[in-house]
């Protein structure tokens, strides 16, 4: 997380005053997960207005804090068409997830790249997760369309997988 999250966290500001919806460990291999992720993005795009910031997020590694970078909803939606751009969000550490948020930080988005388990001969993830931090009504409408996510109180889900 960059630093305005890390205090929003502390300080159970938004989107850390919500709920966040997970989808579990092992998770899901990468096409499936791509498929998710664009359900998300269809309910997160209308929501951001416009240009979104992306980071690695070293909350659950070592919460190392490190700024993150404004791009363009391209940077994500172009990632979801194939395995091999997807792969080019991952961070390349363990525990380490690729995150989104808005400018307005309502909601935040962290895809988690499973490198411990489930690697490829080249070594790369065949699996993944994700998990996303945002208010009540817009998680009720996320989990309608998906089965199977968890929820839990956003602030506790972030206490309990904190590293630093």
């Amino acid at each position: 997380m960059d630093a305005d999250l890390i205090e929003r966290w502390r300080k159970r500001k938004k989107p850390f005053d919500g709920v966040t919806l997970v989808l579990p460990w092992p998770g899901v291999p990468l096409d499936q997960l791509r498929a998710n992720i664009r359900l998300v993005i269809a309910d997160l795009q209308p929501r951001a207005g416009g240009r979104i910031e992306t980071l690695e997020d070293w909350h659950e590694h070592d919460g190392y804090v490190k700024p993150g970078m404004a791009v363009d909803w391209a940077s994500i939606t172009d990632a979801l068409d194939s395995d091999e751009a997807f792969l080019r969000l991952w961070p390349g550490d363990t525990f380490v997830r690729r995150g989104y948020t808005p400018e307005h930080r309502d909601w935040y988005l962290r895809i988690w790249f499973d490198d411990d388990d489930t690697l490829d001969a080249v070594g790369r993830p065949t699996r993944g997760a994700f998990d996303l931090t945002c208010q009540p009504d817009l998680a009720i409408s996320i989990s309608s369309r998906m089965p199977g996510l968890e929820q839990y109180p956003a602030a506790d889900f972030f206490d309990r997988g904190y590293a630093g």
